[in-house]
């Protein structure tokens, strides 16, 4: 039966074809997948201190397999080395690329992603003067766990503490190195925290101890020489050196570096304390090879310290002296000329 004839003046019906299913949507998602991967790259580059110009061995491989396929090539086995690849790289790998840029996957991907960028970061120390040996110490304030350490040395100029945990807000550490004043540091997502030794930490302060004339006699006459530090209203012992009858001025902290001019300085306060010219001499003489004092603890600013040389229980020479920021603290002891029962204060 012949199809119904068109009435005149209305045009015939036509049938289009339903357009195809857009693929923008997949490629969307795997343009979000790599972009996803990027970051987290980047990311961990910048908190692991890794390069790309380092990637000697990534470089090796791909040479290496270059290379073989050149050898397939010369030998006739293309096809035995495409199966080789179709099966162990490109089929999973496609596997995986289907599954990551499905709705679910990719979402929780970029989530994860997103979580672990704003709760973990990392702290990386290094030192201002090259080749130093520093033990470093990272704690957090807010947390009774143990302290995490590692060593600065020649071969190691900056040690990095990772995984760090934080917040969008920050978290508050306290950061420790030998030689140096603990200093509190407050650690931030996505960027790692740089904490640079003679900068961020100042270098814990050095006491020289300088003993006038009773005191080099006593000294010379195996007397003691004691360093008290007052914390909470009461003295602190820190050292007791029995100097064994030799005379030398006294270093507590790390040793610094005499200068020519303090050896000026120095003549002149001897000069200026009454000292005639023979003992002057003698005295610098002992003054410039200091005798460090091992203690136990770091001094710190605004510590308060006593110096005194006792011989036989008698006290001949005292000094107390205020911590600053200054490196290097100079300090010449006195003979005690009021009531030795009496400790004097900073």
């Amino acid at each position: 039966m012949p199809p119904p004839a068109v009435p005149a003046g209305q045009p015939p019906l036509q049938i289009v074809p339903q357009p195809p299913p857009s693929e923008g949507g997949p490629f969307g998602r795997i343009v979000a997948f790599f972009a996803i991967v990027a970051v987290a790259a980047l990311w961990l580059q910048h908190h692991l201190g890794f390069e790309f110009e380092k990637l000697g061995v990534i470089a090796i491989a791909t040479a290496i397999w270059g290379v073989m396929g050149k050898v397939a090539d010369w030998l006739g086995e293309k096809s035995a080395m495409g199966r080789f690849i179709d099966a162990w790289f490109k089929t999973p790998l496609r596997a995986v690329l289907r599954a990551m840029t499905r709705p679910a996957p990719l979402y929780g991907t970029a989530i994860v992603v997103g979580a672990l960028m704003a709760t973990v970061s990392s702290v990386t120390v290094r030192s201002s003067a090259p080749g130093e040996r520093a033990a470093v110490s990272l704690a957090s304030l807010d947390s009774r766990g143990t302290a995490r350490a590692d060593t600065l040395t020649r071969d190691k100029a900056a040690v990095r503490f990772l995984p760090i945990l934080t917040s969008p807000f920050g978290r508050i550490y306290e950061v420790d190195a030998d030689g140096y004043v603990a200093s509190q540091v407050t650690v931030y997502p996505l960027v790692s925290r740089q904490v640079v030794l003679g900068r961020d930490l100042a270098a814990a302060p050095s006491v020289l101890f300088r003993p006038f004339g009773e005191g080099v006699v006593a000294l010379e006459d195996s007397a003691n020489f004691q360093v008290s530090r007052l914390r909470d209203g009461r003295w602190e012992r820190l050292a007791d050196y029995q100097a064994g009858g030799v005379a030398s001025s006294f270093l507590i902290g790390a040793r610094k570096p005499i200068s020519d001019a303090a050896m000026v300085v120095w003549a002149l306060e001897a000069a200026a304390n009454g000292a005639p010219e023979m003992a002057r001499s003698k005295l610098l003489v002992t003054w410039r090879a200091p005798k460090s004092i091992q203690i136990q603890t770091e001094l710190h600013p605004r510590d308060c310290l006593l110096a005194e040389i006792r011989l036989h229980g008698n006290l001949k020479e005292r000094a107390v002296v205020p911590l600053s920021n200054d490196p290097l603290i100079d300090v010449l002891m006195q003979p005690v000329t009021t009531d030795s029962t009496k400790v004097p204060t900073c």
